[in-house]
């Protein structure tokens, strides 16, 4: 059950215990009186995109990807090619970054592209993923805003990768959507 609005933590720790909670596809059974909660309470239960993460219909728990002392990333699948990613910082300081290197944009980049189910030889998928990440990623001010975006006018933001495989000799191509924006999300 949650704890959230129960006395005993901060603002910051009730949204991440609601935010790994949601993560987790776990039940969001409130344990607080609603009736007396506070607004502050209220916003976190009350977040539609919290509860639209643990709604989501792939119903798959997002997993811890990345440790490194006191901080965490956490990421998971979502329907529609999307995937959660959160970022925990469990230190009484207040870090304003996570370290995360160019490799691990890479490999984030490459794991989208093979949920999506491009077809990108197995051989080619991470130098792929990394020539994705320099030439057409980008950092946006509003990711939601970017989503709609995209989902409205799809021709106008999907670009398309061309490569020749390396054992074959034949060519492909594969369609770079969400992964321009995402990428340099996780930074």
């Amino acid at each position: 059950m949650l704890e959230v609005g129960n006395g005993g933590m901060k603002n910051e720790e009730y949204i991440t215990h609601y935010s790994i909670w949601a993560i987790s596809k776990a039940p969001l059974l409130i344990g607080c009186d609603v009736r007396n909660a506070t607004k502050e309470t209220m916003d976190i239960i009350g977040n539609k995109e919290v509860i639209a993460v643990n709604q989501d219909p792939v119903g798959v728990q997002a997993k811890k990807v990345r440790m490194e002392g006191d901080l965490e990333v956490w990421s998971g699948p979502l329907s529609n090619y999307r995937t959660v990613v959160l970022l925990v910082n469990w230190s009484p300081s207040s870090i304003k970054s996570i370290p995360i290197a160019g490799k691990d944009v890479t490999l984030f980049i490459q794991q989208l592209l093979r949920k999506r189910g491009e077809h990108v030889p197995p051989e080619d998928s991470f130098e792929v993923a990394r020539k994705v990440k320099e030439m057409y990623c980008y950092t946006c001010l509003d990711i939601v805003k970017e989503f709609n975006n995209h989902d409205r006018e799809p021709s106008k933001y999907i670009k398309q990768w061309t490569g020749i495989k390396p054992k074959t000799g034949a060519p492909y191509s594969c369609d770079i959507g969400y992964e321009r924006f995402l990428g340099p999300e996780v930074l």
